[in-house]
C-alpha cells in the first residue's frame, strides 16, 4: 500500500526544485549579482595616469586652479559634470597650467553627506576623481530613491587596482567628514548658490566665480582672463 507522505513529500522536493532553479536562473551560480556598473573604461581613458593629490588633479604646481563645486546626486549635475567638466579634464589636467579640484555642495533637498563621504574616502588613495566620475555615470540608478551603502560599495568594486577594504576603513571617518565639512565652508565663504554647479577659476590674475551651471566656454574664458 502506497504511503500516504509519499505524493506531500514529492511535491514538496519538486517545489524546492522549481524555486532553486528560479533563483539560480536570477542570480546565476556565483549568488546574488551587483547592480551593473558601466563608464569604468572611459573613466580610466580620461583620468588613468593623471597625478591625484587628494582632491586635486592634475600638476600640483600649475599657475591656475579650477575648483568645481558639484552634488553627486543631483540628477543635471551629473551630466553637467560629463559633458562641461571632463572635456576641460580631457584638454588640461595632463598639462602643467591647470589643476583641478572637486568640492562637495548639496543642492535641493537630497541628503548627500552618504554619498560625499564615500568620495572623500577614495580621495584617501587619491581615486577620488574616479570615483566621483564613475558615480556621475551611473547615478541614474538611483535616482528614484535615496543612495545605499550597496550602490556605494558597488561604484568602489567597479573601480580597478582600488582597495576596497581599505576605502570601506576610511568611510566616515574624522578625516572624511571633516574634508566634506571644509567643502561645504568654503562654498558658503564663496557665497555660492545651492540650485546648480559652480566653478571658481583662480590664477595670477585674479579669481572668477562662475555660478548657475557655466559653459565651457564661459570656463575658458576665465582661465584665461586669470592666466
Amino acid at each position: 500500500m502506497t504511503s500516504p507522505w509519499f505524493p506531500r513529500v514529492g511535491l514538496t522536493l519538486l517545489a524546492a526544485i522549481v524555486i532553486g532553479a528560479i533563483v539560480s536562473l536570477s542570480i546565476g551560480e556565483g549568488g546574488p549579482k551587483a547592480v551593473i556598473i558601466t563608464g569604468s573604461d572611459p573613466v580610466q581613458q580620461l583620468l588613468g595616469g593623471v597625478r591625484q593629490d587628494g582632491r586635486s588633479l592634475g600638476n600640483p604646481d600649475a599657475p591656475v586652479s579650477v575648483t568645481v563645486f558639484n552634488d553627486l546626486q543631483c540628477a543635471p549635475c551629473a551630466g553637467y559634470e560629463i559633458s562641461t567638466v571632463d572635456p576641460l579634464i580631457a584638454q588640461y589636467a595632463r598639462g602643467s597650467s591647470v589643476r583641478f579640484e572637486f568640492r562637495h555642495r548639496s543642492f535641493g533637498g537630497a541628503e548627500t553627506t552618504l554619498a560625499a563621504d564615500a568620495a572623500a574616502a577614495a580621495a584617501e588613495q587619491d581615486r577620488e576623481w574616479q570615483y566621483l566620475d564613475l558615480f556621475f555615470r551611473n547615478q541614474n540608478l538611483i535616482r528614484s530613491s535615496r543612495v545605499t551603502d550597496g550602490f556605494l560599495n558597488d561604484i568602489a568594486n567597479a573601480l580597478p587596482e582600488f582597495d576596497v577594504s581599505a576605502w570601506r576603513d576610511a568611510l566616515g571617518s574624522s578625516v572624511t567628514t571633516a574634508a566634506v565639512d571644509e567643502d561645504g565652508t568654503l562654498g558658503d565663504s564663496l557665497h555660492l548658490p545651492f540650485n546648480a554647479p559652480s566653478i571658481v577659476v583662480a590664477g595670477p590674475g585674479g579669481q572668477k566665480i562662475l555660478t548657475d551651471s557655466p559653459s565651457e566656454a564661459d570656463i575658458q574664458t576665465a582661465i584665461t582672463a586669470v592666466s
